[in-house]
């Protein structure tokens, strides 16, 4: 995921849909970051994670490596959020 203007063509019902594969990336860690948080990662599993992403478990595999991978997607938003509030904290 080196490119941050990665796009995948899924194709459904004869229809072709562009999916941002950055911003699905990152709506999948934002949906599992409560229970991550009630979980913790050793009782986090991957079918949970899709579930609560609402996304196939075999998608979750088109996005992270493992959960791991998901925890740091996870971390690093937070990190962006706290790196622009600073910001605008130190731009006042």
């Amino acid at each position: 995921m080196n490119d941050n203007h990665s796009f995948e063509i899924v194709r459904r019902c004869h229809l072709a849909i562009i999916v941002d594969k950055v911003k699905k990336r990152r709506d999948i860690a934002l949906n599992c970051s409560d229970l991550l948080l009630a979980r913790g990662i050793k009782n986090l599993t991957i079918a949970q994670i899709a579930k609560t992403a609402k996304v196939a478990k075999g998608s979750i595999y088109d996005y992270f490596e493992n959960k791991e991978d998901i925890v740091f997607g996870i971390i690093t938003i937070f990190i962006e959020r706290y790196q622009e509030k600073l910001l605008l904290k130190l731009n006042r």
